[in-house]
């Protein structure tokens, strides 16, 4: 559906950065005109309708990017029943578990303007603290996205033995990864806020609660 299926080739192929290429590209566009909208027209739903915009674009130039590398790969035949049924089944909790991390990530404001009295104040200071959890746990992504496709392919072509031995390596590596993040933002993390942001800050038990 416009676009967007032919992206699993990219990733597939471990091309992260033709994606991440198209990306930025389709990002500087569509922050441009929405500031552009905002400024001169001050149209709130033309901003809005920008972002689904930019999105399709983005799809449309992965897609002429994967027939450019991969001209071999093509839609053509139908698949039978028994495949059918695996991949249906497979998309549909992929898409149920995409709900619950937009429930579950995209409604902390909501919440917080529901159960504060100030909740425009609370909301600010709430951001201003989510963000710097947002840079972090992007660069993290990062990480697992570069090795998602390779973990898929030794799934695939290794052994259970070797794809175990794989997995506790990953494991305690990601330990290590997010031992040092959380160590580090428990020592700093205020300190950072204190200078930033002094006006917006919360008591040290809460800053630990947010990560």
């Amino acid at each position: 559906f416009l676009f967007a299926y032919k992206s699993s080739i990219l990733t597939a192929h471990v091309r992260s950065d033709v994606s991440t290429n198209i990306t930025t590209i389709t990002c500087f566009l569509q922050y441009g005109v929405q500031i552009l909208i905002l400024c001169v027209w001050k149209n709130y739903y033309a901003y809005i309708l920008v972002t689904p915009a930019a999105t399709i674009l983005a799809n449309y130039l992965r897609s002429r990017a994967v027939d450019k590398l991969y001209p071999q790969y093509t839609c053509r035949g139908k698949v039978d029943k028994a495949s059918l049924s695996v991949i249906k089944k497979n998309i549909g909790g992929l898409f149920l578990h995409r709900i619950g991390s937009v429930v579950v990530n995209a409604t902390d404001n909501i919440v917080i303007a529901i159960f504060f009295e100030r909740s425009f104040f609370e909301v600010t200071r709430y951001g201003n603290y989510y963000y710097i959890v947002t840079a972090v746990s992007g660069f993290l992504i990062a990480i697992y996205n570069a090795i998602s496709a390779g973990v898929g392919n030794a799934v695939t072509t290794k052994t259970k033995e070797e794809n175990y031995r794989d997995f506790m390596k990953f494991s305690f590596l990601n330990l290590l990864l997010v031992g040092w993040c959380t160590v580090c933002l428990s020592s700093l993390y205020q300190h950072f806020m204190t200078i930033w942001a002094p006006d917006y800050l919360y008591e040290q038990y809460l800053t630990i609660l947010l990560f």
